[in-house]
């Protein structure tokens, strides 16, 4: 191997371990925190909600926050059943309000989608996305549709308050769970 590339290696080494050895003393962090909006689909005139917050952990971790009824019930909802294989259950309570589904894709560890069955009796599918960035992962959250009427319009601005509330309390979640030192990386030697 020549030296420069021994030298790319290290620099990828390092440069992965920057990545993903964040404390909570470490700020700011890369991206919008977290933001979420009401869009139109291109080919319909139904509406969706797109969402999305960064979280300081590497995607296998944030898999982690998305598919996990422990992690879930920590930003979520109250309550939280979830069998992640194609048509287990979920099931969400919050406040006494009993929301169920069923998982419709999953592609572990980057996406999921669940089926549900909404208040108003339409049925809406919201999908998880991790994808990976630089200092560590972006959830991303699309649910609809939604229709374009008056009321569609007021439940899906509804949601979108929701989920950027939401995501903000899994960041501060995430954030809580990290080391306040630094720690040590496998990838680069100790001094």
């Amino acid at each position: 191997m020549t030296m420069r590339a021994l030298a790319l290696v290290a620099a990828m080494a390092c440069g992965f371990t920057a990545c993903f050895s964040r404390t909570r003393a470490e700020d700011p962090l890369p991206g919008p925190r977290q933001d979420a909006a009401v869009v139109a689909d291109a080919d319909t005139s139904k509406r969706r909600v797109v969402a999305s917050a960064f979280v300081p952990v590497p995607p296998w971790e944030a898999w982690d926050w998305i598919a996990s009824s422990d992690r879930l019930e920590q930003w979520l909802a109250q309550e939280v059943a979830l069998d992640v294989i194609v048509g287990g259950p979920v099931r969400l309570t919050t406040d006494g309000v009993v929301t169920e589904g069923s998982v419709s894709a999953v592609d572990e560890p980057t996406s999921m989608a669940w089926s549900m069955a909404a208040s108003d009796g339409a049925a809406r599918v919201v999908t998880f996305r991790v994808s990976g960035e630089v200092g560590g992962s972006r959830i991303h959250v699309d649910e609809g549709p939604f229709s374009a009427d008056r009321s569609g319009e007021v439940t899906a601005v509804s949601h979108r308050k929701r989920w950027g509330e939401a995501l903000g309390v899994l960041r501060a979640a995430v954030e809580r769970r990290l080391p306040t030192e630094p720690q040590d990386s496998p990838f680069v030697a100790s001094p």
